[in-house]
């Protein structure tokens, strides 16, 4: 991603149109109020009153109709970005951490033809997780909520490639998509129903799937590094590598034998 300002991301160039004008009506936040250990849902009056502020002063007009929908459980994210888009939604921004962001990609599809539901349609990034691998890829993206929401408003769109990762085994699709990466890839574990999740920074499985899950299952209040740190050492502890068989881009299968992470990122 080149520098400058990125928050947004999108697939199609003609969203830049829609995104440039000043009206923010279309906007939609898609709230984890439980990332970043509970601090983002204990905060989250004072950053969307920041973002009204900033986005007067910019003038920018329809803040009041600026949407706001927050999950309650994880896999809700999913539904409630494509309920937004079927109503026409131009912006739809994850709030969150890497889970979070993987969660809204997953919506802009169709859950049944995979396809894609709006080519008009925007995806913004206000980082509030634990996790924090993707916005490291956007520049204009830091720990300053408030420099985060004037990206936001007025940074350019960039389009992004989606990978799409086909996968067997119950617990497959959900490690598959924490992350996300640039290209389309497959990816099938040996077991199971089939399922399938797009990503847009980095998919991944073997050790950084099991860390990833042990940090999603651990208490937050260390932190975000230190969470991070402690389910990595536990990690690497307890792995047992396996055998796997996989394809990239429909080329031919491949075996690998105890495999510690295979990544396309």
């Amino acid at each position: 991603v080149p520098h400058g300002q990125k928050a947004l991301v999108c697939c199609d160039s003609r969203v830049k149109d829609t995104i440039s004008e000043m009206s923010l009506k279309g906007w939609v936040f898609i709230v984890n109020p439980a990332s970043g250990g509970g601090s983002t849902g204990q905060n989250w009056r004072k950053i969307i009153k920041s973002f009204g502020e900033i986005a007067a002063k910019e003038g920018k007009t329809g803040i009041d109709d600026v949407e706001v929908k927050f999950t309650a459980e994880a896999g809700e994210a999913p539904i409630l970005t494509r309920e937004s888009i079927m109503a026409g939604a131009k912006v739809v921004i994850a709030v969150g951490g890497d889970g979070s962001i993987s969660e809204v990609v997953q919506g802009f599809f169709d859950p049944v033809t995979k396809q894609p539901l709006s080519t008009e349609c925007a995806m913004g990034i206000l980082p509030a997780g634990t996790g924090g691998d993707f916005k490291r890829m956007l520049p204009a993206l830091s720990s300053d909520t408030d420099a985060n929401l004037r990206a936001l408003l007025l940074g350019e769109p960039h389009a992004v490639d989606v990978g799409k990762a086909e996968l067997q085994g119950p617990e497959a699709a959900a490690r598959a998509g924490g992350g996300s990466s640039s290209g389309a890839s497959e990816v099938v574990h040996s077991a199971g129903p089939p399922s399938t999740r797009f990503f847009i920074n980095i998919a991944s499985l073997g050790t950084s799937g099991l860390i990833a899950k042990l940090a999603n299952e651990s208490p937050k209040f260390w932190g975000g590094a230190l969470t991070y740190f402690g389910s990595t050492v536990r990690g690497l502890a307890t792995y047992a590598p396996p055998s796997l068989r996989y394809r990239c881009d429909g080329g031919e299968w491949k075996e690998l034998e105890a495999v510690n992470t295979l990544a396309v990122c």
